[in-house]
């Protein structure tokens, strides 16, 4: 399949033009996966028309012949997680009282401990109902040794879909869609948080999504967190 001359350089936006996607973070996941070669000259990435034109042809083959999925979900399978013990289970409301005074009470609680490389940690995920980009929303708080680390808030179907989404932030800085994957998240699903959960003041930068369920991502999250603190 050839839809630009082999030797053409494009942009990430003129890739995703070319494919007429509404926006370029599909082609910048592809990159950022492995999928898609480029070339990185400083801050900017750069991609071959015959790198371009292979993935394509590649996508067409995996999307008809039933084999399998590229992307995210085959990095999912292998990745290494940030413990080596996780036990988890149903526990007893409690109430947290924040920095500015707010006591907040936390339902569906689930406790327990993990254990990674740097020894074990109290795990305690809270739900609670908290108003955010102009609706009240689902909100997940992931507390690890009594102290919130990590907060996941429900999308706009949530009461459908269940899914909950929290943005990235290193170094207490959100990370831009032009960013790229910090390291550490290219095994989740990672996508713009107001492309799920929109309305006043809801963020365009990178999220983690998963389901309530998932708690595993949730503390894998807030363990990323944890390690960062810990430097």
């Amino acid at each position: 399949m050839e839809i630009v001359k082999d030797n053409a350089v494009l942009t990430i936006e003129e890739a995703a033009q070319l494919l007429k996607l509404s926006d370029s973070f599909p082609i910048l996941t592809a990159t950022e996966n492995g999928i898609l070669p480029f070339i990185q000259i400083d801050s900017e990435k750069r991609i071959i028309g015959k790198d371009f034109n292979d993935f394509l042809s590649r996508s067409r083959s995996t999307s008809t012949n039933g084999k399998g999925k590229q992307g995210s979900d085959q990095v999912t399978k292998n990745h290494p997680k940030k413990w080596k013990d996780l036990k988890i289970k149903a526990g007893q409301r409690f109430s947290h009282k924040w920095p500015d005074g707010t006591v907040e009470n936390f339902r569906d609680v689930l406790e327990g401990t993990v254990e990674t490389k740097s020894g074990f940690y109290s795990i305690k995920i809270g739900f609670t109902t908290r108003r955010a980009s102009g609706e009240d929303r689902e909100r997940a708080v992931v507390f690890i040794d009594g102290r919130p680390i990590r907060e996941f808030c429900g999308a706009d179907d949530f009461e459908k879909s269940k899914t909950m989404a929290s943005v990235i932030k290193v170094h207490g800085k959100q990370v831009r869609s032009v960013d790229g994957f910090p390291p550490h998240y290219r095994h989740f699903k990672v996508e713009p948080y107001n492309k799920y959960i929109t309305g006043p003041y809801a963020s365009s930068n990178l999220a983690i999504f998963c389901k309530k369920e998932d708690t595993e991502t949730m503390v894998e999250h807030a363990l990323i967190r944890q390690e960062e603190l810990e430097k």
